[in-house]
């Protein structure tokens, strides 16, 4: 009888540890397709947040307090319900602020490269 009571437990315990398993995926799923979203809506708007890779990483985390900080937002770098709202109030396109902008960098051609990095010598 307590071979049996025993098998019993530990199917329960496996069975139970395969349903958090796979609620937990799901779960992760579900954050890393939020986290995806957040860094493409945070690079579109000027704020760099790396790849769109669903990993809420240092780059990440700091447009995300960029962003917060611009909006008077407390500045903790998580996705929260706020920052949420305010970025889908955000249009896409440029920042309302300054802050995370850079100008986009003139594509050099081959020979502008050239000279950059083997400037000629001049004539005395």
């Amino acid at each position: 009888m307590s071979r049996f009571v025993a098998g019993a437990m530990v199917l329960a315990l496996f069975g139970n540890g395969s349903a958090l398993a796979a609620a937990h995926g799901r779960h992760s799923l579900a954050n890393a397709e939020q986290v995806r979203q957040v860094q493409q809506k945070l690079n579109d708007i000027g704020y760099h947040a790396g790849s769109v890779d669903g990993v809420l990483g240092p780059q990440t985390k700091s447009a995300l307090r960029q962003f917060q900080q611009a909006r008077n937002l407390d500045a903790t770098g998580q996705i929260d319900s706020k920052t949420l709202a305010a970025l889908d109030r955000e249009p896409t396109g440029q920042p309302t602020s300054g802050v995370g902008r850079q100008e986009p960098r003139p594509v050099e051609t081959p020979e502008q490269e050239r000279k950059r990095l083997i400037p000629e010598a001049e004539p005395y």
